[in-house]
């Protein structure tokens, strides 16, 4: 239950402009991994830098700065990690909004379970090449607050933390118990076909690895995928595997212009 209602929680790309996460988990000195990433999880750029008692040191505050300042107008979020000094994080933010050094933004904490764990696997190696395992667990707090379905889908069950016996249970058994939440909630909430990981999107009714994968690749390419029409390009995606997996796709229009959006 606690899975599934973490998973289920539906996409909060749509709120928000740019997305600043802090990772706590990183080495022993207190130190924060940081990045940007775009309201789609794009990695814009990473990060670390010191954590001092309650605040964070001139590299960190300049960092943040500058990246606050990147936003223009547009809303920014906090994602910070809830393990290691996270209070501590929350709190050196908390003072550089109360001193002016940049407006009023939302802070939100987000659960770690297996970030750490998911920094150093393959998958991550291969979505996150050319980064530090502590940056990588950065990106995944910050896109766990976008999607939380995309993200707990790239971890073994084991890692995620869910309840005090899940180290008691058959492991295959757990892991064929997350594949069905995750079908149960993708049928549910559906998935944003913009946001959404090739590991989420397999799981959508008429997909498989590689017609995800070219799902992947058509958005990379196109920028944003407008329509579901444009989805029949898509290599292998025949009109009954359409049929099934259309109805579960969310394609969000963003206006940057108005902050509205509409489905």
């Amino acid at each position: 239950m606690l899975l599934h209602s973490d998973i289920k929680t539906k996409p909060t790309a749509e709120l928000v402009l740019k997305f600043v996460s802090i990772s706590t988990k990183v080495a022993e000195l207190a130190y924060s991994g940081c990045l940007h990433v775009t309201i789609l999880g794009s990695v814009v750029e990473t990060a670390e830098f010191g954590l001092n008692g309650k605040s964070f040191d001139q590299r960190g505050e300049t960092l943040l700065r500058e990246w606050v300042n990147r936003a223009g107008d547009g809303r920014v979020v906090f994602a910070i990690g809830n393990g290691k000094a996270s209070l501590e994080t929350q709190m050196a933010v908390a003072t550089m909004i109360r001193c002016g050094k940049f407006g009023t933004h939302i802070v939100s904490t987000v659960p770690e379970n297996g970030a750490s764990k998911y920094s150093i696997t393959p998958l991550a190696e291969e979505d996150l090449p050319n980064m530090p395992p502590t940056q990588r667990s950065a990106v995944s707090i910050g896109r766990r607050l976008i999607d939380p379905m995309a993200e707990y889908v790239k971890i073994e069950p084991k890692h995620l933390g869910m309840g005090m016996y899940q180290h008691s249970v058959n492991a295959k058994k757990l892991s064929e118990a997350l594949e069905l939440v995750v079908r149960e909630c993708v049928s549910m909430r559906g998935v944003d076909v913009n946001v959404a990981s090739a590991q989420l999107l397999e799981k959508v009714c008429g997909l498989n690895k590689k017609t995800a994968a070219g799902l992947v690749a058509l958005r990379e390419r196109m920028g944003r995928i407008q329509s579901r029409e444009e989805m029949k390009g898509v290599k292998g995606l025949g009109a009954k595997s359409f049929e099934q997996c259309a109805g579960e796709f969310l394609i969000i229009i963003f206006d940057p212009t108005v902050l509205s959006f509409h489905r």
